[in-house]
Formats: C-alpha cells, sequence, structure tokens
C-alpha cells in the first residue's frame, strides 16, 4: 500500500513541533530529556482545557500541527489514534476510589477514563464528523495503528491523522511497561502518494524484527521509554533527503516494511 505524508505533529521532552526535532535529527543541537511542559492546545475551549487529563491536550495538540503543516481543514480528516496504556493517572485514581468504603468518583474524571477520549476530544474541537477510531496494541500499538490508518487512507481513499501518545506514570503501572517520559506524535497520511512532502510504501511481512532506534542517543533514550515515542526512527526517515527502508514490528511473528521517500518533498 502507498500513501502520501503531508504532515507530522509531535510533542516530547523539549520538544514542541516538527521543526525543533530537526536539527536534533541532523546532529546539528544538542538535546537532552530535560522537564516536560505540558501543551495548552487552543483548538479546545478554555472550559474543556480546564478538565482535559495531558493525553487528550497531547492528542490534539499533535493532531493539529499534522494538519496544520498539511494546509488541511482539520475537520475533514479521518482519525486513528493510539496508546499503550491509555491515562494511566485516571486509571489508577479509579481504582483507588473504587477500593476505598466510599467508592466515590469524580464525574469528570469518569468522562475521561475511557481510552478514546483523545479522540472524542478532537473530533469536537475540529468539529470533525469524520471516522475516528482508536486503536491499541500494547507496546506494539504505533505499528498497529499505522497499519490501520493506511489501510483506512487507501480503502476510504481519504486523508487520515494517526496520532499516538503515551504519559510517563508511576507504580504500580511501571512494573507492566516503564514510561519515563511522556511523548506525542501524529502524521497525516494522504491516499495521493505523488504530490505530497513524502511518500510511504507499507507491507505486511512475516517474521519477528527488533525496534529500529534514532540514531541521537537521548533520542534513542526517549524511544525505548515510551511505547508511542518508538515511532522517532520512523520520523526521523523523513527529516532526511535519501529514501529510507524500515521495518517496524506488529508483534512477535510479524512486522511493517517501510520504504519511505523523501525525494518527492515540495
Amino acid at each position: 500500500m502507498k500513501v502520501g505524508i503531508n504532515g507530522i505533529g509531535l510533542w516530547g521532552p523539549a520538544l514542541q513541533g516538527w521543526q525543533e526535532i530537526l536539527p536534533v535529527f541532523a546532529g546539528e543541537a544538542e538535546y537532552n530529556l530535560s522537564d516536560f511542559t505540558a501543551p495548552n492546545p487552543s483548538t479546545i475551549s478554555a472550559r474543556e482545557r480546564r478538565r482535559s487529563p495531558l493525553p487528550v491536550k497531547l492528542g490534539v495538540e499533535v493532531a493539529q500541527q499534522a494538519c496544520d503543516m498539511a494546509g488541511i481543514d482539520a475537520s475533514t480528516v479521518a482519525s486513528v489514534f493510539t496508546s499503550a496504556m491509555g491515562d494511566t493517572g485516571i486509571t489508577d485514581y479509579m481504582c483507588r476510589q473504587l477500593a476505598s468504603p466510599q467508592k466515590m468518583l469524580s464525574p469528570t474524571k469518569f468522562h475521561n477514563s475511557v481510552h478514546n477520549a483523545p479522540s472524542g476530544y478532537w473530533s469536537i474541537a475540529a468539529q470533525n464528523r469524520s471516522s475516528s477510531g482508536f486503536i491499541c496494541g500494547f507496546e506494539y500499538s504505533f505499528s498497529v495503528a499505522l497499519l490501520e490508518a493506511t489501510v483506512l487512507c487507501v480503502t476510504e481513499n481519504c486523508p487520515v491523522v494517526l496520532v499516538a501518545n503515551d504519559v510517563a506514570h508511576r507504580a504500580p503501572f511501571e512494573d507492566i511497561v516503564c514510561i519515563e517520559h511522556s511523548f506525542a506524535c501524529a502524521v497525516l497520511l494522504d491516499p495521493i502518494p505523488d504530490t505530497n512532502y513524502w511518500s510511504l510504501d507499507l507491507e505486511y511481512c512475516t517474521g519477528p524484527v527488533a525496534w529500529p532506534l534514532p540514531g541521537h542517543t537521548a533520542l534513542a533514550k526517549l524511544s525505548e521509554s515510551n511505547p508511542a515515542a518508538r515511532s522517532l526512527a520512523f520520523l526521523e526517515a523523513f527529516a532526511g533527503t535519501n529514501p529510507t527502508e524500515l521495518r517496524l514490528p506488529l508483534n512477535e511473528y510479524c512486522h511493517l516494511s517501510l520504504s519511505i521517500d523523501t525525494t518527492t518533498q515540495a
């Protein structure tokens, strides 16, 4: 399957957009996993922002960044959201409250506890009535969602924004998967691959592969510390000027083979 890539958004430690990570990919800027600052997406109303948890703010922010870079109306794109663990802060809160004698839950926190809360907020913020889904594949969530978004883009012949985010958490969830740093990214896929910034050719293959890592040491550490940041080697390919071959695992038994062409940049 072949699609175009028109826009990229991202947010992480000391990173607040695609342009900020380019000199890091190129080895032209120092980068340290410094303190994380939460985004404040203007597309969400001030009232909703006050009660929006971090995964929602991250998802809406990077989705809008990708649409803005692509120059596309955010209300017209389908979307696929993904996260390995969802909002573990709210999950922890709810489990502790339900285990207490009072068993009282905040209606707002309960409202935001569902795994697809970010996609719902995005649909409302962007006034988007297109298809919007949320898919989870644990540590393989990004590659599984990339396959889902590409299939949707090709079969429905429509642009699709793929959004991945995972937030840092603490015990007991760190015993399940360690997420040390919060990170989110978005990629805008287009069904017409020849008139875009970049093109992506994707093929499903059998056999196990290891996750690729970006070249920068700190980014490699970020990639290993957050399932959504497993996308960094994939994103790094779009920062170059030469075609790139990449393989992303879907599980222990199969993977995606990717051919990324950056020579189509406008």
